[in-house]
């Protein structure tokens, strides 16, 4: 059976691609080339799992993007006191590129507009790095975010500096406060080979994930752990930390019975989000069981999102297309109106055990508009 992520992502795709509004990026010569035509997108979950459909291998430059995780690198780095002390943490409610620094101080106003950016690329590594060794810095920290050895695009970071005019302005700025210590020119070029680090739109997921993991890259499992030591000692908390609901979602997945006559029975729990649908789907995709029935319990379950519930019915379509009898186990009616999509209701029963006593029963969901019966 295949995943009802990767058809729904395929399905996004396919209803957004006529979708034209927006520019390509015309300040620079060289993205503005780029083709508008491409169309991409990856989830990736906290334990691996990578659900990608369109072009979502093709290379393209990071730019912006590369702004928080290069700042993750900096407090790792330099601590965040010593970080606080040249990039403040405060909206600026401006452009992106806007000269825009803290009257008082000369701090960029946080690490997302340019200005801040550049200057959290002169922290990278110890105080003393050359130019060079602070891009191989950032290009080894990238490249260890998206799991795989990240290259600099040369002919976007030439383009990009022949007209950089705005950050130089910038960086010139910062130097006049000293919040820059080095040559501006040398730290505005670092920070567009920063810019110019090529990734794809799995890698993005990648590094995304690695971030929701506390720092564990969630597909090499490569252990980020004293960068989020330093975030507790320095902050007092696990800023990165997750929830372990979705992980938690699957409370059991267990058989009862022999034989023919054996149910494959899947118990869940808690509240669940999209991230605990996707695990209660996982656990079906290229399963081999003998069992023909299985049963959904949501006895523990305390919530469920449209979005959860939408996957979960989507599931119970699917399963029955490929010839099981699927069952739904629902006393608080998490589910209210079971509905696969196909206007066929899913059998609700009291419990797994009344399906033992009914070997043969293959589940027939009724009608919608009509009751399903509890055997």
């Amino acid at each position: 059976m295949r995943s009802v992520v990767h058809d729904y992502l395929a399905e996004a795709l396919s209803e957004l691609a006529a979708e034209n509004s927006g520019e390509l990026a015309g300040y620079i010569p060289e993205l503005a080339g780029a083709d508008p035509e491409r169309l991409g997108a990856v989830f990736t979950t906290v334990d691996g799992e990578v659900y990608g459909a369109g072009d979502d291998d093709v290379e393209f430059t990071i730019q912006s993007i590369s702004k928080p995780f290069a700042y993750a690198l900096a407090l790792a780095d330099r601590g965040f006191s010593a970080v606080l002390a040249k990039v403040g943490v405060e909206p600026s409610g401006e452009a992106f590129n806007e000269i825009s620094l803290e009257n008082e101080t000369g701090r960029p106003r946080n690490p997302m507009i340019n200005a801040g950016a550049i200057t959290t690329h002169s922290l990278l590594g110890s105080e003393h790095l050359l130019p060079a060794e602070r891009v191989d810095r950032v290009v080894r920290g990238l490249s260890a975010f998206a799991g795989r050895r990240l290259e600099v695009d040369e002919t976007v970071c030439v383009s990009e500096m022949e007209n950089a005019h705005r950050n130089l302005a910038s960086a010139h700025m910062l130097r006049s406060h000293n919040i820059l210590t080095g040559d501006p020119r040398d730290v505005v070029e670092g920070y567009i080979r920063q810019c110019s680090v090529l990734v794809t739109a799995r890698d993005l997921a990648v590094m995304a994930a690695t971030l929701a993991n506390q720092g564990v890259n969630p597909v090499t499992g490569e252990r980020g752990v004293s960068l989020f030591e330093r975030f507790s000692s320095d902050m007092g908390l696990h800023v990165m930390e997750v929830p372990a609901a979705a992980r938690a979602v699957v409370r059991s997945n267990h058989v009862l019975g022999r034989g023919a006559g054996a149910v494959r029975v899947l118990q869940a729990q808690g509240g669940i989000r999209f991230a605990g649908a996707e695990r209660i789907v996982r656990e079906f995709i290229g399963a081999n069981f003998d069992e023909s029935r299985v049963v959904l319990d949501f006895t523990l379950v305390s919530s469920l999102d449209d979005v959860a519930r939408r996957m979960l019915l989507e599931l119970a379509r699917r399963l029955a297309g490929d010839g099981l009898g699927i069952y739904f186990v629902d006393p608080e009616l998490i589910i209210p109106d079971p509905d696969r999509g196909d206007g066929v209701l899913v059998p609700v029963i009291a419990d797994a055990e009344h399906l033992l006593r009914d070997p043969a029963r293959k589940a027939e969901g009724s009608r919608k508009g009509v009751s399903a019966a509890d055997p």
